[in-house]
């Protein structure tokens, strides 16, 4: 009988950090809602998606960024059968500025950024099932295939939120993790995820699978002056962007850019 459950390999990093968040994802992958995604929405073979997803390996790497450039947050390359997944390295260097130094909160956003990497995984997967079908652009029916999975799973897009809003670098705080309702919702709507009741969990593997795909957000506004990254492989509609932009700039956010390859 064909299993309708894709998982990343164990040899897809060697990196601890990296190896970890495979493991998160590959939990989030064994929740029903993601096999009922791929099979109703995406329509895969998921024998072929399987092998394909096996042979993926994930790896930091840098991006030179130009004056009015978004910043990367992870990408692959564009083709139809790419074979890694890029992490921006300054996510790296952030992590061996907390492991090697004594930030009281250090553990705290250490989770925050491994969980982070798993939902830019996710966002991932969901241009590579459509690429190894031989479609290398989002159909007009998703608009972008990863904001498009993360909809479909969370009810809206995942945002790493930091601290100072200026220029994304190792010195910026990673403070939590937001998820942007999208286009017909309410301002507040844009919540941010509890990191007692939810983070934390998910990075212990101890959270029930049932909660895995329905967040538990903290009760109190995101922070005035955060900066929210998000991750786009594709540009979308002005008419979402401008949406979103509005949604977190009423809150006193502010967003960044969209990236695109």
């Amino acid at each position: 009988m064909e299993s309708h459950q894709l998982q990343f390999s164990d040899d897809a990093t060697c990196d601890e950090n990296l190896c970890l968040a495979v493991k998160i994802l590959n939990n989030y992958l064994l929740v029903e809602s993601f096999s009922f995604i791929f099979k109703t929405n995406y329509h895969i073979d998921f024998e072929i998606s399987k092998k394909k997803l096996n042979e993926i390996k994930i790896l930091y790497a840098s991006h030179e960024k130009k004056d009015k450039d978004a910043d990367y947050l992870a990408w692959t390359d564009r083709c139809l059968d790419p074979k890694i997944i890029f992490i921006n390295q300054i996510f790296r260097q952030r992590l061996d500025y907390l492991k090697n130094g004594h930030k009281k909160t250090k553990k705290k956003e250490t989770e925050i950024i491994v969980v982070f990497f798993s939902f830019l995984l996710i966002h991932e997967l969901g241009h590579l099932l459509l690429r190894w079908k031989g479609e290398l652009n989002s159909p007009t029916t998703f608009g972008e295939a990863g904001f498009f999975l993360e909809n479909k799973l969370f009810g809206g897009t995942v945002q790493l939120l930091i601290i100072p809003s200026k220029d994304w670098s190792v010195n910026s705080e990673c403070i939590g993790i937001a998820i942007n309702k999208p286009l017909g919702y309410k301002e507040l709507d844009a919540k941010i995820l509890s990191y007692q009741k939810y983070i934390h969990k998910i990075y212990n593997m101890t959270l029930s699978f049932d909660i895995y795909v329905n967040p538990v957000y903290l009760k109190k506004p995101i922070e005035k002056g955060a900066r929210a990254m998000k991750q786009a492989d594709e540009e979308v509609e002005i008419e979402e962007q401008h949406a979103d932009y509005i949604t977190l700039e009423s809150l006193g956010i502010l967003k960044c850019g969209l990236q695109k390859h």
